[in-house]
C-alpha cells in the first residue's frame, strides 16, 4: 500500500475499491484510508499507555518489563512508519492521552524517525 501516488502502483484484485483505485484526494475520510490513520493513532496511544505505566504493573520481573516496553516502542515506531508512507509530516504523540486532543502540529519525518530510533 506504499507505492500510491508512484509508477509502481496497480489495482488490485481483493475487491477493495478505497485503495485499489488511485486517486490524488486521499485524505482521512476515505474509507480504508481513515481505517489505516484511526488504528494507527489508536495504537500509538495504547503503546504510549504501555510505555509510560509498565513500571507499576505488579507480578512481573523487570525483565519482562522491559521487553514489552521495548515491543510497545518498537510497534509505535512502525506505526509511525505507517502514516509517514501516507501522509509525510504528522504528529508526533509520546504521551498516553486519556482526553481528546483537538489540536495538532506536524512533525518533519527525519525529526520522527530520530525520535522513534533514539527510544528505541
Amino acid at each position: 500500500m506504499t507505492v500510491i501516488g508512484t509508477d509502481e502502483f496497480y489495482t488490485g484484485k481483493d475487491g477493495n475499491n478505497d485503495i485499489n483505485k488511485y486517486n490524488s484526494n486521499y485524505n482521512t475520510s476515505n474509507g480504508t484510508v481513515a481505517a489505516i490513520w484511526k488504528e494507527c493513532y489508536t495504537n500509538i496511544n495504547t503503546c504510549n499507555g504501555v510505555i509510560e505505566n509498565a513500571s507499576k504493573v505488579t507480578g512481573l520481573s523487570a525483565e519482562q518489563k522491559g521487553r514489552i516496553v521495548a515491543e510497545a516502542k518498537f510497534l509505535r515506531a512502525n506505526f509511525y512508519f505507517l502514516l509517514v508512507q501516507f501522509w509525510g509530516d504528522v504528529t508526533l504523540n509520546t504521551n498516553f492521552q486519556t482526553t481528546p486532543v483537538t489540536s495538532a502540529t506536524r512533525t518533519p519525518p527525519w525529526q520522527r524517525y530520530m525520535i522513534s530510533l533514539s527510544r528505541i
